[in-house]
């Protein structure tokens, strides 16, 4: 049911965690405590906060199939993420044109698709010339490339139903027509 990066995710926060070996008649809410800190040392809050929800999903089903009295992981405490307004820096237009004069014309392109179309990479990554309406100044998000272990990549659509439509400056569709390239 789960789309393989969901099973890549989850395994790696059941194998990371710290209680995965203690009988469930023995799992208490310090078990969870003591794996959150373990972790805080060492890993992102965000990543924090997606491998306890991964395990946490799986204490709850546990819960409610009644295994457990109750979830261990209830009321937890997470180390604080910081607001994405601290956390990004919009480049400004002379980083963004001395980014792109020092770029290859090919990835200068993919830069333009991320800067100016707002695309995520795995996004950027997988666009195709008839995602673009070039009269219309339009291009659909329809897929992204996702890792699938080691090597590999797979093409998906994007997460959580975020298929678009974005507007985009001529000078992008410029970019992403066949047979053209801006430096």
């Amino acid at each position: 049911m789960w789309e393989p990066t969901t099973v890549v995710s989850m395994t790696l926060a059941l194998a990371k965690c710290s209680f995965k070996d203690v009988q469930f008649s023995q799992l208490r809410r310090s078990h969870v405590e003591q794996w959150v800190k373990t972790m805080t040392s060492t890993l992102a809050a965000s990543t924090i906060h997606t491998r306890v929800n991964n395990v946490k999903s799986a204490l709850k089903a546990a819960a409610r199939d009644g295994y457990l009295a109750a979830d261990p992981s209830e009321g937890v405490v997470l180390p604080r993420r910081r607001r994405a307004s601290q956390a990004m820096r919009v480049p400004t237009p002379d980083e963004m044109r001395a980014t792109l004069e020092a770029a290859d014309p090919w990835f200068g392109t993919y830069i333009r698709l991320c800067a100016f179309a707002g695309l995520c990479l795995g996004e950027a990554s997988a666009v195709q010339v008839g995602d673009v309406e070039f009269l219309q100044r339009r291009l659909h998000v329809r897929r992204q490339v996702q890792r699938a272990g080691g090597q590999e990549v797979r093409i998906s659509p994007p997460k959580y139903g975020s298929e678009r439509q974005v507007c985009v400056p001529d000078e992008l569709t410029k970019a992403v027509s066949p047979g053209m390239s801006t430096t």
